[in-house]
């Protein structure tokens, strides 16, 4: 006879499986991973896969597979990154967006993920926010002198915007 996993995990701990994952989350902190028992090798086997999804430009395949581990450890910045740029590659770039924030909340010291906001917020003609992010990746690449080139694309890149906004408001004026 097959039990009810969450039954099973019931009667080793006194309370219901959902509570007791719940009250792990939400109570002690822990990421819903820690909380079910899953192993950081299984995530991180699971991560490659979808490295290898995301290389064969299997973007919609590769996006699944981030969400789920996004979901699985919320702390870990290069899921909701990756997750970011599936949804950049198939063209969401509000998703991209909203992912790309949600590893800067996590990693903001990281060039790349300002790199990736200021072109998502270039391509919506957004350029205020772009213009901000751009110059957040210029700043965290000054500490990591191993980000030049993204440094050097951003600084091309807020001078492109800066040339487009200074345009239009002559031509306005």
């Amino acid at each position: 006879m097959d039990q009810d996993p969450t039954e099973l995990q019931a009667s080793k701990s006194g309370g219901s499986g959902i509570e007791n994952i719940l009250t792990a989350v939400i109570q002690k902190g822990m990421s819903l991973m820690q909380a079910i028992g899953f192993e950081k090798e299984q995530l991180e086997f699971i991560y490659e896969y979808g490295i290898g999804l995301f290389k064969s430009k299997n973007y919609s395949e590769a996006s699944n597979i981030f969400l789920f581990l996004s979901q699985m450890n919320g702390k870990d910045a290069r899921f909701p990154f990756a997750y970011a740029s599936c949804q950049y590659k198939l063209k969401n770039l509000e998703g991209a967006i909203q992912f790309y924030s949600l590893a800067a909340l996590l990693d903001g010291e990281n060039p790349s993920v300002w790199y990736n906001l200021g072109d998502c917020y270039m391509q919506l003609q957004a350029y205020d926010l772009a213009l901000t992010t751009l110059n957040r990746c210029i700043d965290a690449s000054d500490v990591h002198p191993e980000y030049s080139t993204i440094k050097q694309e951003a600084v091309n890149m807020r001078n492109v915007i800066l040339h487009q906004t200074q345009g239009s408001e002559v031509a306005a004026s």
